[in-house]
């Protein structure tokens, strides 16, 4: 499936216990559990499967099913499929849900019939069509980490749900949350601005999870271009110290300018007018053109 479908599922299989309640409002949940599935690879091939047991000590499966790609109606026959057979091996209540990313199984209400005799549903979830808002309204850190996929109403959401996963105790939960958080941020502009909040926090920072990695490589890259063009600038400066003289305002006023410029070619260029000018203002004529 999509590149989204591995950080749904670790997110799914870590907070199984905050997430079933939500799926299931209606039922009153006393335990969730991984439910091994004895069925050959070829026939079934789910993407998750838990044993619920309820308050009542009855218990039911609960089956998930995450969908980027297939039409509703190529979903609706996989999941008959996966309902037949999950209820015929183990003979139990069967609750499935299908949460589609993007715009995936557009028309799909979940309810489906063939003739008279056969009808299915399946609970189906769209986390397009919700909210950052409400999603960072549920204080629930799993659901918070796939804002991402949700119609993000401002961009400020996703940043109050970089600070609320910062309360998540458990440090091996903690760097699930904000690997899958980071995941499933589509917007390359709304991604730039988590990765600059989080390169400025010495507190993510400290997780070592692959995106935090990239973003320490990247803000060491960019921190090394950085001090190369400071030093190109303070190179260009020094050299004209030493070749000409001029005031404590004056110098402050070209350090002002050459700060201003972040092109390493422009900046070899002064380095070399700088070398050669004959006259300092030779030298602030080619700095102002």
């Amino acid at each position: 499936m999509a590149q989204t479908d591995n950080p749904m599922k670790r997110l799914f299989l870590a907070y199984i216990d905050d997430i079933a309640p939500w799926l299931m409002p209606k039922q009153h949940i006393k335990k969730v559990s991984v439910h091994k599935i004895d069925l050959p690879i070829s026939a079934f091939q789910s993407d998750h499967v838990f044993k619920v047991l309820l308050e009542d000590d009855n218990e039911i499966l609960l089956h998930l099913e995450f969908e980027a790609h297939v039409s509703a109606e190529v979903m609706s026959f996989r999941m008959l499929e996966y309902l037949s057979r999950l209820t015929y091996t183990y003979r139990m209540e069967v609750f499935s849900a299908v949460l589609y990313i993007g715009s995936a199984g557009r028309g799909d209400q979940g309810e489906h019939r063939m003739g008279d005799a056969l009808l299915w549903r399946y609970e189906v979830i769209r986390l397009e069509d919700m909210s950052s808002t409400d999603l960072l309204a549920t204080d629930s850190l799993p659901l918070i980490a796939m804002m991402g996929l949700s119609k993000l109403r401002h961009p400020q959401d996703m940043l109050k749900g970089l600070d609320k996963l910062r309360t998540e105790a458990d440090n091996t939960k903690k760097r699930t949350l904000y690997d899958v958080f980071l995941s499933l941020i589509p917007d390359k502009e709304v991604y730039k601005m988590i990765e600059e909040a989080i390169a400025r926090d010495d507190f993510w920072m400290t997780l070592n999870t692959p995106h935090i990695q990239k973003i320490k490589a990247i803000s060491y890259e960019e921190g090394c271009e950085e001090g190369q063009l400071k030093q190109q600038q303070a190179d260009i400066l020094e050299i004209l110290l030493i070749r000409f003289q001029m005031d404590e305002a004056f110098k402050a006023e070209l350090q002002k300018k050459l700060a201003d410029i972040s092109d390493e070619t422009r900046l070899r260029e002064l380095f070399h007018q700088a070398i050669k000018a004959e006259k300092l203002e030779t030298f602030v004529v080619t700095l102002d053109a």
